[in-house]
């Protein structure tokens, strides 16, 4: 949407999320690119079990 010459205001709107967000995205996309805003995975520590090592 950047790339389309969307606004951070636009971008917010249309993904409904807060403009904060989309100023944070904007900033990375003019930064890095696409690749700045691709996923990191998920975010804390990793978990303490597994599900292969529940009975049941």
């Amino acid at each position: 949407m950047f790339a389309k010459g969307k606004s951070a205001v636009e971008v917010a709107a249309r993904l409904e999320v807060s403009t904060k967000s989309a100023y944070q995205w904007r900033r990375a996309w003019a930064a890095g690119g696409a690749q700045a805003l691709a996923s990191k995975g998920l975010s804390g520590p990793d978990p303490k079990c597994r599900a292969s090592s529940w009975d049941g």
